[in-house]
């Protein structure tokens, strides 16, 4: 399930009073883990021990939807992606939050297609679609067109 990371998950260099740092990719990890899956095979805690020790995932989850961190886009299995003007997320010691922002200059990232491929992509399916071979074909289409990266627009 969970092959080599090169991204970093955790802010370099946090303050004394930060307990638990997420970056983009810490947090885009964190939202990867919101399927039964993960959950029921045991692969949650020891991923959350390696990068959090300490943390609950439940807990973080939770943390981060009330720091406001997520934005409901229904593209994904969970239906949430980073909001656009997150650059990483604080845990104090004290049990409040920091959002740090990403500066005005500078966007969000867009996700690699290796990155857009941890988690499901949602298709919205109308029910007659499933009715011909013609409709099969658009169900096919349209699911591997939301496959596709998306391209920054210029």
């Amino acid at each position: 399930m969970e092959e080599a990371m090169t991204e970093q998950l955790i802010p370099d260099n946090l303050p004394d009073d930060v307990r638990w740092g997420f970056t983009r990719a810490g947090l885009a990890r964190l939202r990867h883990y919101a399927h039964p899956i993960p959950h029921g095979r045991g692969f949650v805690k020891p991923f959350m021990e390696g990068e959090w020790p300490g943390l609950d995932w439940h807990r973080a989850m939770r943390i981060a939807s009330e720091a406001g961190v997520w934005v409901r886009t229904g593209r994904t299995y969970t239906g949430l992606e980073e909001a656009p003007h997150v650059k990483e997320l604080h845990i104090l010691h004290d049990g409040t939050v920091r959002v740090i922002e990403l500066p005005p200059d500078e966007q969000a990232p867009t996700p690699t297609p290796a990155e857009r491929l941890h988690g499901a992509v949602l298709v919205e399916v109308p029910p007659p679609v499933l009715s011909d071979e013609e409709s099969l074909r658009d169900l096919a289409r349209a699911i591997l067109e939301a496959m596709q990266p998306r391209q920054n627009p210029q």
